[in-house]
């Protein structure tokens, strides 16, 4: 279903699914460190999440010491796209690989925070996603 050339270093791109509109999209990027970034956009539902959750195992299959999960282009969530997630993060903690979630769009934000699963998904907060620092510099105090 998705391109296995995982240790190209160029990032890839492969639709998880087919339903209309707004099917999964998962580009993967190999950082420096010995974790793998796949970035996840579109709709993570019942129609999409087996397939994810297949990539995410067999990326956890690689030699690898953590995972990384993009969800910013996240525009749908469902509990069967939770599941999926759970079921990653459970394989990566049995394994020893670290397993987050990060720059999580503001609806699956709200759905893994109302489901209580920010902790289980390794989501980080807003602050520590990169986000630029909208602080007030303390020379304009």
């Amino acid at each position: 279903m998705l391109d296995e050339r995982e240790h190209e270093p160029a990032p890839k791109a492969a639709s998880l699914g087919t339903q209309a509109p707004g099917p999964l999209v998962a580009t993967e990027t190999r950082p420096e460190s010995d974790g793998i970034v796949i970035a996840v956009s579109g709709e993570l539902d019942m129609a999409t999440a087996p397939a994810l959750r297949s990539r995410l195992l067999e990326l956890l299959a690689s030699p690898i010491s953590a995972l990384t999960v993009d969800c910013d282009g996240i525009e749908f969530l469902d509990s069967a796209g939770l599941t999926a997630l759970m079921g990653a993060a459970a394989a990566a903690e049995e394994i020893g690989v670290q397993f987050k979630l990060v720059q999580a769009s503001r609806q699956a934000r709200l759905v893994i925070e109302i489901a209580g699963l920010t902790e289980a998904l390794g989501l980080t907060s807003p602050e520590s996603d990169d986000e630029p620092d909208d602080t007030v510099p303390s020379s304009a105090a």
